[in-house]
C-alpha cells in the first residue's frame, strides 16, 4: 500500500469511527432516557440491563447506521 492510499485509509476510518461512536453515544442517551421508567418499575438490575440489553443493542444500532455514515 502506498504512502497516499494509508493517509487516506486512516482518514476515512478515523473519521468513520468517530461520527459512528457520536451516533450511537446518542441514540443511547435517548434510549435510556425514553427506557428509565421502564427499567425502575421493573426493577431490572443495572447488570443485566448493560449486558444484556445494550450490549446486543450497540451492535445493532453500528449495523443500521454504518452505511449511513460510510457516505458522511
Amino acid at each position: 500500500m502506498k504512502r497516499i492510499d494509508s493517509y487516506i485509509f486512516r482518514k476515512f476510518i478515523g473519521t468513520f469511527v468517530y461520527a459512528l461512536s457520536l451516533i450511537l453515544i446518542i441514540v443511547i442517551v435517548f434510549d435510556i432516557s425514553e427506557k428509565m421508567e421502564d427499567f425502575i418499575s421493573k426493577k431490572a438490575p443495572i447488570k443485566a440491563i448493560i449486558f444484556d440489553y445494550y450490549f446486543i443493542f450497540i451492535p445493532y444500532f453500528g449495523n443500521l447506521f454504518r452505511p449511513l455514515f460510510t457516505f458522511i
